[in-house]
């Protein structure tokens, strides 16, 4: 019931959105019409938002033969009953007539705004020409492309492996680049391609009524024709990369059969530094797998991806100034500890899958699995304290904070392991999430996420405090606002406040062990 109350509110939210986009165009072409009235000229950008518009829908079509949504396959049964061109054709069509259905307002609004901005209502003729020609070009043009791309990701189990984080990794830049402003710059130079040929004949096509501009009554059927026949070629290249992809599958496969080669063989350099470490086979166990888990199917990942965001204003400050803000190393040790705690340990009982049983009846005890979830999350540790220290340097912090914030990296992903745990075994959860058309995963349930949350963040706001005159006095401040009838607090009650909550932060590792122990020795299957 939740999930649905989701998609209604992004449902709402995107029509909304879209309905401004019709706005837009409308009052925009309007715009351009108005001073062709007076001037007699259009400007370039007419061209280049079509130019951008065919683009825009190639690279989605790109998207659409990457992504599942194409995963034609024998096991699917569609090649037992159709030939691959007929299903190629098909998605041609049905993609087609999916972006119709949404660029056709937005294009028609765009003609009757130009139309009223002109006062020459016939103009909307030509935009009405141009929008099936637009998106079934550019739909056959990307279907192809996104199918050679598929069939190579499917070639190579590493790249297969890590789908979903370079997926991840490019929306990030893609809302990074648009946050930032640097959109801007991307377009500045792309913009002599967006004017030049062959792009700019989608803005001809559209002034094809309008006299002096764009494609003339001769013209207009010859570039109608030139898009006809790129799209045929389009879809005659598209039938071979269909083959090329959806044979993918069954490469991999075999490969898979004939190899005894593990990405981790038992000699491997890592599992016997992991050995050394770990007192007993069954807390080594526990750690090595769920390392290797975490390294061959990086799906948790996605839940701890959100935070990144709050990268993106230190990130512009670093590009424009070549620093970063105070409070940049400090961050990274927060979202160095929660991030190994959330998506490593924070629900130690779920991320086992199907093989709970099997762990709850074996020999293994609670405390072996506890010791070996906290070994996993350690190994963080290190990364945490190069980016924490590094952050630092750049941030211009003093010597003395930088070996405080390479200590506090390592306390706090060791504390946040214990905690999460024990979280996690009071708040377990076992029903999958799903994210992707076919990917899913186990996180955290959502109030085991809001207790380690506020834990850690309570943990480092106190060292920080602490350790920074500057933290100290943005704390004290924050909290003088916040309190009602006009209570004050000075610099020394948030001191000595910050200390108590370490005292009590320590305290409460031990509960937080035995807790963890006890849940994960005596749990029961319901």
């Amino acid at each position: 019931m939740l999930r649905q109350d989701y998609w209604l509110l992004f449902s709402v939210l995107l029509s909304i959105f879209y309905v401004l986009l019709i706005r837009v165009a409308y009052t925009s072409s309007e715009t351009i019409g108005t001073d062709y009235l007076l001037t007699g000229s259009i400007t370039s950008m007419f061209w280049a938002g079509f130019g951008g518009l065919f683009l825009f829908i190639l690279i989605l079509n790109v998207w659409s033969g990457v992504n599942e949504e194409s995963n034609v396959t024998n096991n699917s049964h569609y090649l037992t009953i159709r030939t691959v061109p007929d299903l190629v054709l098909a998605h041609v069509i049905s993609s087609s007539v999916k972006f119709l259905a949404v660029v056709t307002p937005i294009t028609v609004a765009a003609g009757i705004g130009f139309s009223v901005g002109s006062e020459s209502y016939q103009n909307v003729i030509g935009f009405v020409v141009l929008t099936p020609v637009l998106v079934v070009s550019a739909v056959a043009a990307g279907y192809p492309l996104g199918l050679i791309i598929k069939g190579i990701v499917r070639r190579s189990q590493t790249l297969l492996r890590y789908k979903s984080l370079i997926g991840l990794l490019l929306t990030g830049l893609y809302f990074g680049t648009a946050v930032t402003g640097y959109w801007d710059a991307i377009i500045e130079t792309g913009e002599p391609a967006l004017t030049a040929p062959p792009l700019t004949w989608f803005g001809d096509l559209a002034l094809v009524t309008v006299a002096g501009e764009g494609a003339t009554p001769i013209t207009a059927p010859l570039l109608t024709g030139f898009f006809g026949l790129l799209t045929a070629i389009a879809i005659g290249c598209a039938i071979p990369a269909a083959r090329f992809a959806w044979s993918g599958d069954l490469v991999i496969t075999a490969d898979d059969s004939e190899s005894d080669d593990d990405s981790l063989p038992p000699d491997h350099q890592f599992e016997t530094a992991l050995a050394r470490i770990c007192t007993s086979q069954g807390t080594f166990a526990i750690a090595s797998t769920t390392l290797i888990r975490l390294v061959r199917s990086p799906k948790q990942i996605v839940f701890v991806a959100l935070p990144l965001l709050g990268v993106i204003p230190a990130a512009e400050q670093f590009l424009t100034t070549g620093s970063l803000p105070w409070y940049a190393p400090w961050a990274v040790v927060w979202y160095g500890a929660w991030t190994a705690g959330t998506a490593i340990s924070l629900n130690p009982l779920g991320n086992q899958g199907a093989t709970l049983p099997a762990v709850l009846s074996s020999p293994i005890s609670g405390r072996q699995i506890v010791h070996g979830y906290i070994v996993a999350v350690l190994t963080a540790a290190p990364i945490t304290v190069l980016f924490a220290i590094g952050t630092g340097i750049v941030a211009d912090r003093p010597q003395s904070e930088l070996a405080v914030l390479a200590v506090a990296s390592v306390v706090a992903i060791a504390i946040g392991a214990v905690v999460s745990i024990g979280i996690g075994t009071l708040f377990p959860r076992f029903q999958e999430s799903e994210i992707g058309q076919s990917t899913v995963a186990v996180p955290p349930s959502k109030t085991a996420y809001l207790f380690y949350s506020l834990f850690s963040m309570a943990i480092v706001i106190a060292v920080a405090t602490i350790n920074s005159e500057m933290v100290l006095e943005i704390t004290t401040s924050l909290i003088t606002r916040l309190l009602p009838l006009a209570i004050t607090v000075s610099n020394d009650i948030v001191e000595i406040t910050s200390w108590a909550m370490i005292v009590a932060i320590v305290l409460s590792v031990p509960i937080w062990y035995r807790i963890a122990v006890d849940r994960l020795h005596t749990y029961e299957l319901e």
